[in-house]
């Protein structure tokens, strides 16, 4: 199942939610959203949780205004996603939409 993880709290459990439906065969998106997109940070301490989700095939991926208004740059090395391709994933790429 296609599933989209949108994530704008609790970072660190809702990744390693998504891990575990990654394990059970589901291509799950997540998207650090609202204050979760600071946790983006080289440095931050759930950093780790994030480059770990993505070694079990989660695909994180950070909304580009949420670094901004978090003042976070664009070197996180995760890919920015802008308000229109999320509006894309969750209407017409997910099959599940799920917000933490």
């Amino acid at each position: 199942m296609r599933v989209a993880l949108l994530i704008s709290t609790d970072t660190g459990f809702a990744l390693r939610l998504a891990s575990a439906w990654a394990a059970a065969g589901d291509d799950v998106t997540a998207v650090l959203c609202d204050r979760a997109a600071a946790t983006a940070r080289t440095g931050h301490p759930v950093r780790p949780a994030i480059d770990e989700a993505g070694k079990a095939g989660v695909q994180v991926v950070v909304h580009d205004e949420a670094l901004d208004r978090h003042a976070v740059g664009g070197g996180t090395g995760l890919p920015r996603l802008d308000l229109e391709e999320l509006a894309t994933l969750v209407s017409e790429r997910a099959e599940r939409v799920v917000w933490w």
